[in-house]
């Protein structure tokens, strides 16, 4: 996996199963593209994301406080996922 920046912060409608709700999520960036960090998790010392959504960068728009953005799509839970 390659190296994540993550020190901002993300507005996003969370869809887990048949509830919705707003959450705050770590905003990073995976080769360039921006990710939601729904967990992280600690590999022989290293923190790298568990659990993660793709987001479209023309959905996302910035928010108060400087370092926060809203996500106006939907992030769904990976158990929700289909294969």
């Amino acid at each position: 996996m390659a190296a994540i920046e993550a020190a901002r912060r993300v507005y996003v409608r969370f869809v887990y199963g048949k509830t919705a709700m707003r959450r705050v999520l770590d905003l990073g960036y995976i080769d360039g593209k921006p990710v939601a960090v729904v967990s992280w998790v600690n590999i022989g010392g290293i923190t790298t994301p568990g659990e993660y959504a793709e987001l479209d960068s023309a959905l996302l728009r910035p928010s108060v406080p400087a370092g926060c953005y809203w996500y106006d799509g939907e992030v769904v839970a990976s158990a929700n996922k289909r294969s």
